[in-house]
């Protein structure tokens, strides 16, 4: 993930390769007390193995488009 400050805000980019993942990292930053404002999809593009390499979680798998 990648952190860029403006002012009062911070953002944060970065690639997650399933809904679990991104359920992690927003619970992980729910507990450290930082409020969500806002969340963007910016590429949908090819599923999240052939990019990275790591596979979905079984819990997910099936459910890409």
């Amino acid at each position: 993930m990648d952190t860029e400050v403006v002012g009062a805000h911070t953002s944060i980019t970065g690639r997650v390769i399933d809904q679990a993942n991104l359920d992690g990292i927003l619970s992980y930053l729910r507990n450290l007390g930082i409020e969500l404002a806002s969340l963007e999809i910016w590429d949908v593009g090819a599923p999240a193995e052939q990019e990275t390499g790591v596979a979905p979680s079984p819990s997910t798998q099936g459910r890409e488009k």
